[in-house]
């Protein structure tokens, strides 16, 4: 017993625990100014959800002109956009914005109230979501629903403003 604790004395003595850089300034509260949320009907917003849609989409190898068709009608659509409630999303009918939106919460941490749904404004059966929130100064927003039974929610993402 004496020798476990002349060891434990002598590492005290050896490793204090106050920090030795008192020297580094800490960063002054207040210091980081407020980033401001972003709406569905912003003309930046839309032209940005619609550039990262057709970028992703113009990367894919489609080889059937129906699909190429229905990409290019999916991308004429994306002009509104309306927000809507984050709990109003029905998992039995929405399963994969649900599940982005819980996993943007649990995974990222980040509160329902700084959290932007839109929803596209159609008769799609599947419509359009974006889902904005807070990632470093900016937003960052993930397109939800693009592409058919895909889990994926980060596939096709952008940054706002």
């Amino acid at each position: 017993m004496k020798k476990l604790l002349f060891v434990f004395v002598c590492c005290f003595h050896l490793f204090p625990a106050k920090a030795q850089y008192t020297d580094i300034p800490e960063p002054e509260l207040g210091s980081i100014k407020e980033i401001e949320k972003p709406t569905c009907d912003d003309a930046l917003f839309i032209q940005k959800a619609k550039a990262a849609i057709k970028n992703y989409l113009e990367a894919q190898k489609i080889s059937s002109i129906i699909a190429q068709r229905k990409n290019l009608l999916r991308q004429l659509k994306i002009n509104h956009f309306e927000q809507i409630d984050a709990e109003t999303i029905d998992y039995q009918k929405d399963y994969f914005a649900a599940n982005a939106l819980m996993m943007i919460k649990i995974n990222k941490q980040i509160d329902e109230t700084d959290i932007l749904v839109c929803k596209q404004k159609s008769k799609d059966k599947n419509p359009i979501y974006l889902i904005a929130y807070p990632f470093l100064d900016n937003f960052k927003v993930d397109v939800i629903n693009l592409i058919e039974h895909d889990n994926d929610y980060e596939r096709v993402s952008f940054i706002y403003p």
